[in-house]
């Protein structure tokens, strides 16, 4: 097994009018058995306080994406960093409308 240095702090906080963050965690990383999309990130929406509303992520000990909705979770594809990302951003928008 390959260890790989990750930055687990996020690249940038959005705190939303609603109260809710977004905090974004990017790292393009050298692929392996554990990242082997050469990706490992974390997309989370939620509360101030931490807890979860929508995250994708990966890097679970394992090598699949994973989508969260609150305590939820399932696996689900990679279509590559820039189409999970702008899903992601679609998904906060229309839950910040409702």
């Amino acid at each position: 097994m390959r260890e790989t240095e990750v930055d687990e702090e996020p690249d940038y906080r959005i705190n939303l009018p609603s109260g809710a963050v977004v905090d974004v965690t990017v790292n393009k990383v050298e692929p392996w058995e554990k990242f082997p999309s050469g990706w490992h990130y974390a997309l989370h929406y939620g509360t101030r306080d931490g807890d979860t509303i929508l995250r994708y992520d990966n890097g679970h000990n394992d090598d699949e994406h994973h989508r969260h909705e609150g305590e939820e979770r399932e696996t689900v594809e990679f279509p590559g960093m820039e189409e999970l990302y702008q899903r992601f951003l679609e998904e906060v928008k229309e839950h910040e409308r409702e």
